[in-house]
């Protein structure tokens, strides 16, 4: 049996995390509904286009919408949210849509939402999404990404205090080039023939 890719362990186990934080579950589908709102205005604005990339997306937010607790009943926030973004919709279609989600609200894992609504890696990146994967790069390879970014940020910070890249500080070193090899000696031998100056 293969054992599941480390990334995705380690995702799943920070998505535990989350839904559990301090003891009491958490529910995601808040902060997916906001991401995915922003994805939304990313593509087409303020109102989804009338089409069945439109009405897929409105399915996908309506099934997230009455999933959220609080004061407002779930089917007015639902369709409110469909008046707002879909205005083109039938009042029927609206009706219909929303019975259907309360009816069997349906729960998105991030790789799977990702794929349905087609979310890129620069995506994810440029709107700060973080519920849902993208559908175009693996978690082992968007970990080699950001491990880069990382090191090019450490990297940056010591130049700015002026620490010097190691070819320059080893160019400068005492002992660049081995000069031991070409006097016969050994390597302790010669640093030590070079501090004795220092100690008279």
């Amino acid at each position: 049996m293969t054992r599941p890719d480390p990334q995705i362990v380690k995702a799943k186990k920070r998505e535990i995390q989350v839904r559990h934080r301090n003891g009491r579950k958490f529910s995601m589908a808040p902060v997916r509904v906001a991401e995915f709102d922003r994805l939304l205005d990313h593509r087409y604005g303020r109102v989804l286009p009338d089409d069945d990339a439109g009405r897929e997306d409105a399915k996908i937010m309506v099934h997230h919408l009455v999933q959220i607790g609080g004061t407002t009943l779930p089917h007015v926030r639902a369709g409110a949210w469909l008046a707002r973004r879909a205005p083109w919709m039938r009042p029927a279609e609206t009706e219909a849509l929303v019975a259907a989600a309360l009816a069997k609200p349906l729960r998105y894992r991030a790789d799977t939402m990702g794929k349905l609504v087609r979310l890129t890696w620069a995506e994810r990146k440029k709107l700060k999404i973080g519920t849902i994967w993208a559908f175009d790069i693996t978690r082992a390879e968007a970990a080699a990404e950001i491990a880069l970014i990382k090191r090019k940020a450490r990297r940056d910070r010591r130049r700015a205090k002026g620490v010097k890249p190691r070819h320059e500080y080893e160019a400068a070193a005492i002992g660049h080039g081995k000069p031991w090899i070409a006097q016969g000696v050994s390597k302790a031998t010669w640093y030590r023939q070079q501090a004795k100056p220092a100690l008279q």
